[in-house]
């Protein structure tokens, strides 16, 4: 029970925390590989401003991706390999990047976004 108890108390606390990121607005197309029905991306991502972290959730398992972040002046401050099956959640901290460019990749499906910390 306590184990309940104290589950339920930190699911409470995660969706507070994560109630205060601000989104970030995705672009692009990603097409899946099985379905003929459009649907919408199959990832959010949003910026964690309390901690400067960029945090990006796949909602199905896309195979192997490349994310990459780069800064307003176009360098790349991130660069990873995910397997989304494997991680369905990124944490990237941002460091001193006030705005920049997110860019998701599997070769064939491109998504990029804008963000800007404030």
């Amino acid at each position: 029970m306590k184990r309940f108890r104290f589950l339920l108390v930190a699911m409470f606390l995660f969706g507070i925390i994560v109630s205060f990121a601000k989104p970030v607005d995705l672009h692009g197309f990603w097409r899946p590989k099985k379905k003929s029905i459009p649907i919408e991306l199959p990832m959010n991502a949003s910026i964690e401003e309390s901690s400067n972290e960029l945090i990006v959730n796949f909602h199905a398992d896309l195979g192997s991706v490349m994310v990459e972040v780069t800064d307003a002046d176009g360098m790349v401050v991130y660069q990873q390999q995910v397997e989304t099956g494997d991680m369905p959640t990124v944490v990237i901290p941002l460091m001193d990047a006030e705005a920049g460019m997110l860019r998701i990749t599997d070769g064939s499906n491109y998504v990029y976004g804008e963000f800007f910390i404030y």
